[in-house]
């Protein structure tokens, strides 16, 4: 299997087989692509988060529940981040991750963009760290 845009590599053969190409795939639960860099396994990643925290929605977005408590269970950004200490990770890669972190930290603190409440204070009430800083230790 190679990876690569269909432009760059007509047709590969090792030992007189074709060998398919492709544009991305799966290796070791990261997503490669043709363009390198770790856009596909952020969104691959981002993808992941979303569905645990879809499973976990009653229990993250319960009025009952306190919001440090919400914090601590809060194993969504464990799935949306395994990996990324390995992730060539770009501007445009690290924005993502922060948008949807905090889609999903509004969801649970019941708030909505039009609060015009600051990441930074949402984050303090769920006594959370920044995907960047996260990223970063």
């Amino acid at each position: 299997m190679v990876v690569a845009d269909d432009s760059d590599i007509e047709k590969v053969y090792l030992d007189g087989e074709a060998i398919e190409v492709v544009e991305k795939f799966c290796y070791l639960g990261d997503t490669i692509g043709a363009q390198g860099g770790a856009g596909a396994s952020v969104m691959a990643r981002v993808r992941r988060g979303w569905s645990k925290f879809r499973e976990l929605l009653p229990l993250l977005t319960s009025r009952a529940l306190p919001l440090l408590t919400k914090g601590r269970v809060a194993c969504v950004r464990s799935v949306m981040m395994y990996g990324s200490e390995t992730w060539p990770v770009r501007v445009e890669d690290m924005c993502c991750m922060e948008r949807n972190d905090m889609r999903m930290i509004r969801w649970m603190c019941n708030v909505s963009l039009k609060n015009r409440l600051r990441a930074e204070e949402l984050r303090g009430r769920l006594n959370l760290d920044s995907i960047e800083t996260m990223c970063s230790e």
